[in-house]
Order: C-alpha cells, then sequence, then structure tokens
C-alpha cells in the first residue's frame, strides 16, 4: 500500500519527524548495533562474510521501529494538535495565523493498491 500525504507537513516539519524516529530506532537497537561492531573489529577482511548474521539483526532491529505506519502515526498526531490549537483559536476568536486550516483536517490518506 501506498499513503499518499498530501503535504500535511511541509517538508522541513517531515524531515524532523523522521529524523527523530530514526534517532530512536538507532537508540533502541544499540545493543545490535554494538555486537555488529564487535564482529567487525573482530573479522577484519572477512566481515562481508562472517558478519552477515549480525548485520542482518541489526537492520531488522532498525526496520522494526523505523516503521512508515510509525511515521504515520506521529504525522496524525501533530495535526491533530494543530487542529486542536485551530479549533481553540477559532472558539476564542483569536487571530493569529496557526498553520492549519479547515481543509487540512477534511484530508485523509488514500491507499493505492
Amino acid at each position: 500500500f501506498f499513503c499518499w500525504r498530501m503535504q500535511l507537513l511541509d517538508l522541513e516539519e517531515e524531515k524532523e519527524l523522521r529524523n527523530t524516529l530514526r534517532d530512536e530506532a538507532a537508540a533502541k537497537c544499540s545493543d545490535q548495533k554494538a555486537i555488529f561492531g564487535q564482529c567487525v573489529s573482530s573479522a577484519k577482511i572477512a566481515t562481508v562474510v562472517l558478519c552477515r548474521k549480525e548485520l542482518r539483526d541489526w537492520n531488522d532491529c532498525l526496520k522494526k521501529y523505523n516503521t512508515e505506519e510509525e511515521l504515520d502515526r506521529r504525522i496524525r498526531a501533530v495535526i491533530d494538535e494543530r487542529k486542536k490549537q485551530y479549533e481553540e483559536a477559532k472558539k476564542n476568536k483569536v487571530h493569529r495565523k496557526i498553520k492549519a486550516t479547515k481543509v487540512l483536517f477534511e484530508l485523509e490518506c488514500t491507499y493505492i493498491i
């Protein structure tokens, strides 16, 4: 499936969310990274062959935490917060610029098979 976000966030905001997600995944997989590092330092020239399993374990760990579904969940949380701010400002008749529009909240992901 492919989810088209229709620019619900600007590119910098999405990049920041992706970087945060990547950093969190790296922190959660630090044990696997250390094991791979130990293998590399001891294997020397035969790293590609001898450390394949450790590299696969590290990559599997990263993939488990760094997913599009998690990114979509975080984007939705940002949008929900903006919607809340927008509605509060509208209710209080606050005339300040908020990164939100009514159209933004009516958009949903379109799944294409």
